[in-house]
């Protein structure tokens, strides 16, 4: 297939830019899930968020607040995570983005950042989200790709995963695909996009909706597994997400094959999604 474009467009130095003190900067973040315990900041646990303010407060030579487009879970990596803080100081954006990616440490990257208007929010402003997830499905186990994919040594019957995919097309209340644990307030969303791809030994998941649940794609992964495995039939999908209960799917497919790859705040980057997840 040919893909249209990453969901990063083209960096832009922002050389010389001076930007004031207020004003809102969204960073763009790729980050390597593998030794943190999620993005979210959290008493006593090492997260991608504390890291990020840590280096900004230390920036700034004071407090600073970060407020990311969501959450990953511990393990989960991100090509795509923005971010948006108020500078609590005058900086200039070249120095920044050197400076940032200078004191964090080597598993987390600001890809760019750009001035973004007072009312903008990285969260409240996303239309939708785009995740893949990696399985390598052959007998032998990897090494270096260990931390990015999920290992399935037997075969996967890839006809019962695609039509099991397929019905979680369109809006749903996926409840059976939420952690119980999560605390929205509806649990309706809708999937705008979603394919298998074989990549050399790998199969991967990419799907992208307006907005997902707790746990919800690694939920759907390890559903499909079940179904790649035989030990759920690829016709009970309709029926797991009627029953809005999470004891109907799967188990959780483990952390490491799951990254964000971006976050979109236009309906053009959906449809850009959209269609280029249906190239096949």
């Amino acid at each position: 297939m040919a893909w249209h474009g990453s969901p990063w467009r083209p960096w832009l130095p922002m050389t010389g830019q001076l930007l004031p003190v207020g004003q809102r900067v969204l960073l763009h973040l790729a980050y390597q899930g593998t030794a943190y315990a999620g993005w979210q900041v959290q008493p006593g646990e090492d997260t991608v968020q504390a890291r990020v303010e840590g280096v900004l407060s230390r920036l700034c030579d004071r407090p600073v607040r970060v407020h990311s487009a969501g959450r990953t879970d511990s393990g989960v990596h991100a090509e795509g995570m923005p971010a948006h803080f108020d500078l609590p100081r005058a900086f200039a954006a070249d120095a920044l983005l050197r400076g940032l990616n200078a004191l964090l440490p080597d598993d987390i990257v600001v890809r760019r950042l750009e001035a973004v208007a007072a009312a903008f929010h990285a969260r409240f402003a996303a239309v939708g989200k785009l995740y893949r997830y990696r399985i390598l499905n052959r007998p032998e186990p990897t090494l270096f790709r260990r931390p990015f994919v999920h290992w399935e040594r037997a075969p996967l019957n890839q006809v019962a995963m695609t039509e099991g995919l397929a019905a979680v097309m369109g809006e749903h209340d996926f409840s059976s695909l939420c952690a119980a644990d999560a605390d929205t307030t509806t649990r309706v969303r809708r999937v705008v996009a979603a394919t298998w791809r074989e990549v050399d030994d790998e199969l991967q998941l990419w799907i992208a909706g307006d907005g997902f649940l707790k746990h919800m794609v690694r939920n759907l992964a390890g559903t499909l597994l079940e179904m790649g495995r035989g030990r759920l039939q690829s016709s009970q999908m309709a029926a797991i997400l009627t029953a809005r209960d999470r004891r109907a799917a799967g188990p959780t497919a483990p952390a490491q094959g799951l990254c964000l790859m971006g976050v979109a705040y236009q309906p053009e980057t959906v449809e850009q999604w959209r269609a280029d997840l249906g190239d096949q």
